[in-house]
Parts: C-alpha cells; structure tokens; sequence
C-alpha cells in the first residue's frame, strides 16, 4: 500500500484534477486507518467534480450501487457514501448521516447508502429513524447484514420475535454470514433456550475458528448451562489469538466465579479493566468477587459503578444486594437499600430468576421477616439453572433462615 500511496501521490501531483486517484488514495488511507486524511482527498474529489450534483444510476445486478467503472469515474452517489463511511469512522457521525443523506438523494435506489445512514441513526438515538432506513433498503435489496442490523434495531425496541424472526430471515439468504448467527445466538439466550444458542454459537466458530470474539460469544453459553470449564477454554483460545480480547477476559473472570476461584476472577477482571477502565462485566465480576474475599470497600465502589452505568444489571443488583444484607460489617448493612435492589430484579426477571429471589431472601432474614425468606428461597430453589450453579449454598441459607437466622458473607 506504500507504493500505491506513493504511486497515487505523484499521479495527483502531475494532475491535479485526476479525482480517480484521490479516489483510490482515500481508500488506502482508509486500509491504513488515516480516516480523516481519507475525508480529506474526497472532500477534494467533490470540490473538483460538477457532476456529483447529477444522477448515475450504474448499478449492479444486484441492485447495489457502484463505486468504480471500467469506463468512467465513480457514480456521485458512491462518492458521498463512501465519505459517509469515512467520517463515520473518523468519529463525525452528523457529517457522515448527511453525506449518506446526498447519496439517496442522487441515488433513491442506493440500498447501501440506506442501511449505512441506519448505522449513523443509531448512534445518534434514534432507532425509528434507523428502522425506517433498514426496512427501506431491505424493500430494495435483500441482505443478511441488513436483515441482522434490523434485527438489532428491533430488539432495542423490545420485538424480540421480530428481531429473531430477521435473524431467521438472514440465515435463510446467506447461511454464511456469521454475524446472523451470532445475533440469533445471542437472541436465543435471551429466550433461555440455551441449546439453541450453542447450536448457532458452534456455527460462528465454525464459520470462522479465528474469531476471538465469537468463541467469547460462545463461553456466555457455557456458563449458561453451568459449564464453567468449557467457558475458561473458550476464553483462553481467544486470548490465545488475540491477548488484549477485553471481553474473553472478563468472562473468563466470570467463569473462575463458577468455580469459586476468587483470586483468579479478580486478576482477570482487572486485566480487563486496564484495556477498558468502565468495562461493565468487568467491574461487576470483581466485585461479585470481592464480596468473598472481605473487600468491603472495594465490592461497593465497584457495584455502584455498574449500577450507575446499568442501573438493571443483574450481578450488580443481586450482589449489591447481598453486600447490604448479609456483610459481617454493619456499617455495611443496609437492609432498605438491600431488599430495593433485590425486588427490583425480581421484577425485571417477573419473579422467575433464582438468583435474584435468593438475594431478596437474604434481604427478608435481615429484616427479621424469617418466614418470607423462607417462601422466597424455597421459590428460588424452583429455578434449575440456579440450583445446579448456586444450590448447595442456596439450600444451607434456607436452612438458616428456618432457624430464624440471617445470613452472613465470609470475612476477610
């Protein structure tokens, strides 16, 4: 590419009204991550070209229009979507919106031009904008990619189905594209449909074994099915191909929580949070983790961080919970704020969830209120994901509170 740039360079220099050549210059600087440089050589293009106010409907049979010809310069429309992506990536997503903006403008059939003003949509917060765009480029053109951005957009308007069903709908038209098994992955843990999930997380990792983000992905699953083990190997291959995978080393971290090994989730958490310092499941793991280890400061600093990012995180809830219920400091205990934090999540999980009935147990014995623990743990101890993860530890706080006793955290 140096010699390309080079090359491009001097042919700019020679003439420079020669916009090809800035265009292909734009793109090298683009492979070498000089966004605004590759902004800069087609802002020039544009400058230098009165035709990019006129219509090229040049297409390919699929429908998606052309950047480059073998008999002509590239279509106007292409040239401001191509700038869109560019200012996107240079972190200018109003500049890139309205670039994608002049491309549908010039090109009302450039379903690229569509999806990508999605992307700008959302990062903008506003996903009906987005939705709109998505459904519009699919009418043009259907697209697994566009299909598994719909599909994100749905879910944050809480259409699970429909995002699903999109998903559905990609996997259909490209049984290649990863990404949409992926996304229907995730969509199926969600669900709880856990078999599901790692049925299309296996796909992912076949579909591409180099991926570190994908056998992450997939160690979410194992813990899920209360496999430990098989998350830490998951992690540590994509760690193996990539060391700085932030998100391998927090789960890892969440997986040595499985397997009580207290020391290990911290160090892993914090390896993570030296790549990212607000990294969510990082913060919420140690500090899950620190609340067996005595570091009383250190559990509360980390889970009101979470919480003030995610105010619904379900770790920093329930932990947070407990802290306040069952810490061996008082000074610690808080058993309004405590039973606050553990009824929420039960109303977030309608009042399914193991794990959260358990802390708001924990919250009830502190109160005193010995009975309504022991109707909450015994509901508790009704969730099979949280009895083969939790149930023996669960079991021995129910027989605490049937002797009217409270539960109490390890010390240091």
């Amino acid at each position: 590419p140096d010699l390309a740039l080079a090359d491009y360079t001097e042919a700019i220099r020679l003439n420079p009204d020669e916009t090809a050549a800035r265009c292909c210059r734009a793109n090298i600087w683009a492979s070498k991550g000089e966004w605004k440089k590759a902004v800069a050589d087609l802002d020039e293009v544009i400058r230098r070209r009165p035709d990019l106010t006129t219509v090229n409907d040049s297409v390919r049979p699929d429908g998606l229009a052309r950047y480059t010809t073998v008999d002509g310069p590239a279509p106007a429309g292409e040239v401001y979507r191509l700038r869109g992506q560019f200012r996107m990536r240079a972190g200018d997503v109003t500049g890139g919106a309205s670039d994608f903006t002049e491309a549908i403008r010039i090109d009302p059939k450039n379903a690229a031009a569509f999806a990508e003003r999605a992307g700008a949509f959302m990062v903008m917060g506003h996903p009906d904008h987005a939705l709109s765009d998505l459904d519009r480029a699919l009418e043009l053109v259907p697209n697994a990619h566009v299909h598994t951005d719909r599909a994100l957009v749905r879910l944050l308007k809480g259409k699970l189905d429909a995002a699903l069903a999109d998903c559905d709908t990609a996997v259909r038209l490209d049984p290649t594209c990863a990404r949409a098994f992926q996304q229907r992955g995730a969509l199926r843990l969600m669900k709880g449909d856990t078999d599901g999930a790692l049925k299309d997380l296996n796909e992912t990792v076949r579909l591409e074994p180099k991926n570190p983000t994908f056998l992450s992905d997939r160690s979410v699953v194992w813990m899920a099915k209360i496999d430990p083990d098989r998350a830490i190997a998951d992690c540590d291959a994509a760690l193996r191909i990539d060391p700085t995978a932030v998100n391998a080393l927090a789960n890892r971290g969440c997986a040595w929580l499985g397997k009580k090994e207290w020391g290990r989730t911290i160090a892993d958490c914090e390896a993570a949070l030296k790549l990212v310092p607000d990294h969510i499941g990082a913060l919420a793991n140690r500090g899950r983790a620190r609340l067996f280890t005595g570091d009383w400061p250190g559990v509360l600093a980390d889970l009101d961080a979470v919480l003030r990012s995610d105010p619904n995180n379900a770790t920093g809830l329930t932990s947070r919970s407990l802290l306040r219920s069952s810490c061996p400091d008082p000074k610690y205990r808080d058993v309004k704020k405590a039973r606050d934090d553990a009824k929420r999540l039960c109303e977030l999980t309608q009042w399914k969830q193991g794990q959260a009935l358990d802390a708001l147990a924990a919250a009830c014995a502190e109160e005193g209120q010995f009975d309504e623990a022991v109707k909450f743990q015994k509901r508790a101890l009704e969730d099979a994901t949280f009895v083969a993860g939790s149930g023996s530890d669960a079991r021995e706080r129910l027989g605490l509170y049937e002797q009217k006793k409270p539960h109490r955290l390890p010390g240091k």
